[in-house]
C-alpha cells in the first residue's frame, strides 16, 4: 500500500508549495514547514543579523547533501576580490567579518546588489514520514485452574 505524505505550513495550514527549512539558533535546531512566500518573509527578518553574522562550522556527524555546482561559492568571490585589492585573507576557513564587510561594502559602491545581501543556508527536507504504527496482538491472559466445586452429589 502506498502512502502519501502532504506538509502542510506551521504558519498558515497551506499545503501548496511547502519546503521544510532547519535553522538553530541560540544552541537549539529547529525546523518549519513554510510556503514560499513565507520563507522569504522568514529571511527578510533574519537579514539585518545575518549580514554581520559569522557563519558557523558543522557539527560532528551532521550531513549536508551535496549541491550541484553552478559557479563560484560566495567565499570564493570574496577570497578573489581579496586578492585583486590587495586584502590579507587566509586561503582556506572562514572569511573574517571585517573582510566581508569590505566586500559588502566594495559590491555595493559597484552596484552589485547581490554582494549587499545576507548568504543565509536555509536547507530544504522532505517531511518526516512516521513509519506505520505496528501493534502487537493481545495476548490471552492465562487460564486460572479452580479446582471443582464440592456438591452433595458428589460426596
Amino acid at each position: 500500500m502506498a502512502t502519501k505524505t502532504i506538509t502542510v505550513s506551521d504558519l498558515s495550514g497551506v499545503t501548496d508549495g511547502v519546503e521544510t527549512i532547519s535553522f538553530a539558533l541560540a544552541g537549539q535546531a529547529y525546523t518549519l514547514d513554510l510556503t514560499a512566500k513565507e520563507r522569504e518573509e522568514f529571511l527578510k527578518a533574519f537579514e539585518r543579523y545575518t549580514a554581520v553574522a559569522t557563519p558557523a562550522a558543522h557539527t560532528r556527524g551532521a550531513s549536508k547533501p551535496k549541491a550541484e555546482k553552478s559557479g563560484p561559492t560566495q567565499a570564493q568571490l570574496m577570497r578573489e576580490w581579496a586578492k585583486a585589492n590587495g586584502v590579507e585573507l587566509p586561503a582556506k576557513g572562514v572569511v573574517p567579518k571585517e573582510v566581508r564587510a569590505q566586500y559588502r561594502e566594495a559590491m555595493a559602491k559597484d552596484g552589485d546588489a547581490t554582494a549587499s545581501a545576507p548568504q543565509v543556508e536555509v536547507k530544504a527536507t522532505p517531511a518526516p514520514v512516521a513509519p506505520p504504527a505496528k501493534q502487537a496482538p493481545a495476548k490471552a491472559a492465562p487460564a486460572k485452574a479452580v479446582a471443582p466445586k464440592e456438591t452433595s452429589a458428589s460426596k
